[in-house]
């Protein structure tokens, strides 16, 4: 009995073996070495645990959104899986995401200068300016200095002031005549801001492809795929979709000289140099001195008596340059009693 029950699983264990030998697959053909695909940019290596390091010349509001995601920072920058610096560095094929930084020309708000060109500021950079600034540095933070001698070169002894964030509009103000740049974010009302080459980014008409004040910064990893990561920075630090832009003419008296030049040379004359600018704006105000009225004297320049009204069909040049909004506290507004 013992026998037979010997040669039953005998004759089962060889039927199992021949069972899985005869539904292997057939080996694979050997390829040519052509045949053998070029290997991949990204590490085939086990990805390691995500670290994080910023280059220098990175600015404040990126580095406080990489913080956000929760990625440790690396403690010396070249252990880092990621790492956060100027898109001019390294391989795209490493990129996981990019962002455009505007940067801002400026000066303390009462500064007569409105408009530099880029040749005037790269000689400055090179010690070589001869312009409404010369001899006066350019005051940065260290970030926005690292970032444009990646782009410019390293600037002239001397023609750079490096200050913190907090610190660089009481430094432009106590120092005066003065200029800096500035990332757009770090704009406020205390400063002006000037137009490289007729450009300006606080401007409707703004053209960011062709402006001189911007850097390219991406988030590169080194160890994985980047598709494999869904971290995204900002597109950039002007969203124009943000921006709205506001002129304030002040007062307007279309009266005495101001009027008799528009009935001799045009109800819209004074609009002829100015109204593409004006109606640029998203909000253009103008504090209306006069009340329009049906009775006026015809204007005149050298009238002395300090009682005043404007022609209705004046409103033309109202219309002419857009305005949206028009105060009504002017004090000559009553000059010609409640119905005008």
């Amino acid at each position: 009995m013992i026998k037979r029950v010997s040669i039953l699983v005998t004759f089962l264990f060889t039927t199992v073996l021949v069972s899985c030998v005869s539904t292997s697959p057939e080996p694979l053909p050997k390829r040519s070495p052509a045949a053998v695909p070029e290997p991949s940019h990204i590490s085939t290596i086990t990805p390691m645990a995500l670290s994080i390091s910023h280059a220098p010349e990175v600015p404040e509001l990126l580095v406080s959104e990489s913080e956000n995601w929760g990625i440790p920072f690396a403690a010396k920058p070249e252990s880092a899986t990621m790492r956060l610096e100027l898109v001019s560095a390294g391989d795209g094929a490493t990129i996981v995401s990019k962002a455009t930084w505007i940067y801002a020309l400026v000066a303390p708000f009462p500064t007569i200068t409105d408009e530099v060109t880029l040749e005037e500021l790269k000689a400055a950079w090179n010690a070589s300016s001869s312009g409404p600034f010369a001899g006066s540095p350019l005051w940065m933070t260290e970030s926005t200095l690292g970032a444009f001698t990646a782009l410019w070169g390293e600037p002239a002894i001397n023609v750079i002031e490096t200050v913190p964030t907090d610190d660089l509009v009481d430094s432009l103000w106590q120092n005066q005549p003065s200029w800096g740049i500035v990332p757009f974010e770090e704009l406020q009302p205390r400063l002006k801001v000037l137009t490289i080459n007729g450009q300006s980014p606080i401007h409707n008409d703004f053209d960011a492809d062709s402006y001189p004040l911007k850097a390219e910064f991406a988030l590169r990893v080194f160890d994985r795929d980047p598709a494999t990561l869904s971290l995204a920075l900002f597109d950039t630090n002007r969203q124009s979709t943000r921006l709205t832009t506001v002129i304030l003419t002040g007062v307007t008296a279309l009266v005495r000289a101001t009027a008799y030049t528009m009935e001799t040379k045009g109800i819209t004359y004074p609009a002829r140099d100015i109204g593409e600018f004006m109606r640029a704006a998203d909000i253009t105000h103008i504090s209306n001195e006069i009340p329009f009225f049906t009775g006026c004297d015809y204007p005149n320049p050298s009238r002395s008596k300090l009682v005043f009204c404007s022609d209705p069909k004046y409103i033309e040049l109202l219309n002419e340059i857009g305005v949206d909004v028009i105060e009504l506290t002017g004090n000559h507004f009553a000059d010609y009693g409640p119905e005008a």
